[in-house]
């Protein structure tokens, strides 16, 4: 129905760039717990969560070269602000860290220039 304006090719490159934008941001909520209480570079390495958190930010950069193979650099990459929201918000919500209301700010601020730049 929409095909002219938002083609499946399109859509399925946009899907793949949150996908990107999503494993970015699980991959640095791992390296978060990996650090946390670690002592020395030995254990934080051999830790499940760092392993897990650097696979990821692996598949998302293998996921990355695809998206630039399918949109212009200048609004792809923007796009991936949206990892400082997600972040923010999986901080608070698995952390247990505080947002303050100027960070909230902040976060509502990089959301409107992600519609911004997204919106053709």
């Amino acid at each position: 129905m929409y095909r002219h304006i938002f083609p499946l090719s399109r859509l399925r490159g946009f899907l793949l760039l949150l996908l990107c934008v999503f494993l970015g941001v699980i991959a640095q909520l791992f390296l978060k717990r990996a650090v946390s209480g670690q002592e020395n570079i030995l254990s934080l390495i051999s830790s499940p969560f760092f392993i897990t958190g650097v696979s990821l930010y692996g598949i998302s950069m293998l996921l990355w070269i695809v998206v630039l193979s399918k949109f212009e650099l200048s609004y792809a990459y923007p796009i991936l602000s949206l990892g400082y929201v997600f972040v923010a918000l999986g901080s608070r919500l698995f952390l247990g860290e505080t947002i303050s209301p100027m960070q909230w700010l902040g976060i509502f601020t990089i959301m409107v220039g992600v519609m911004m730049v997204s919106w053709r």
